[in-house]
């Protein structure tokens, strides 16, 4: 038998290997990818940082508008207040109100407050502890209280419906309006002034009030006028700002 021959397989050398990475097989889809990885990369990051940069520039401009929203809305609450105890003074002085027609007062006192967004109720005083206030209860309706000579040193407290009109029986409460805040600031200084926050008598919820002193015309006694806004309504307004997913608005 003749003897077999095993020729040995060359092995390839280093010069080899870099000719074939050399090789325009390898090095075309490299130059053609690389600046693709590159721009993509580069895209990114530019994006990245412009992105960076636009909300770092729009989260100033959206706390501005929130601001703005903020301060219009409390500026048109001051100015509506402050406007509605001049009319109520000018009704009483060219005769169109009397404290003696607590029916009429509270069909006026009723129409400010139902085409009011901002006032929560209105409401007079004097010295003779006669009391009238229209104002509005959470849930849509509206409370009629009154204090007079006939109700003793309690004043009686009323639903009214969608006409102004009372409904049910009354609720009885120990109250005089000499001894509230409102009454005794407006007295003492003897102009329209907004009194601090306080809470109120019935329901005890924190308000702030603008109250008018008036001068005793004809058959009315000098009182006051006053009107009331809720914290509350401010704090629901407040709610409905959408400011951003994590962000909330609040007045100091």
């Amino acid at each position: 038998m003749a003897p077999s021959i095993v020729s040995a397989v060359p092995q390839p050398t280093s010069k080899a290997t870099v000719r074939r990475w050399l090789s325009i097989c390898w090095t075309l889809p490299v130059m053609l990818l690389l600046p693709v990885i590159l721009g993509i990369g580069l895209t990114g990051a530019l994006a990245c940082f412009t992105s960076r940069a636009t909300v770092a520039k729009l989260i100033p401009a959206i706390n501005t508008e929130v601001t703005n929203r903020i301060e219009q809305r409390l500026e048109d609450h001051i100015t509506h207040m402050a406007r509605l105890p001049e009319l109520v003074q000018q009704e009483f002085a060219s005769g169109g109100l009397r404290t003696n027609d607590p029916a009429r007062l509270r069909q006026y006192f009723w129409h400010l407050v139902q085409y009011s967004s901002v006032v929560d109720a209105v409401y007079y005083g004097d010295r003779s502890g006669n009391f009238i206030l229209v104002g509005q209860i959470p849930g849509g309706s509206f409370r009629y209280a009154r204090r007079d000579a006939t109700t003793g040193d309690n004043r009686q407290v009323y639903t009214l419906d969608a006409q102004g009109r009372v409904t049910g029986e009354p609720v009885s409460q120990p109250y005089d309006p000499r001894q509230r805040i409102w009454y005794q600031q407006a007295q003492a200084q003897q102009d329209s002034l907004w009194t601090e926050v306080y809470y109120g008598a019935n329901p005890p919820d924190l308000i702030l009030t603008r109250a008018t002193p008036m001068a005793p015309v004809g058959e009315n006694s000098p009182g006051v006028v006053a009107v009331d806004m809720y914290l509350e309504s401010l704090s629901q307004f407040l709610q409905t700002l959408d400011v951003s997913e994590n962000g909330k608005a609040f007045i100091l």
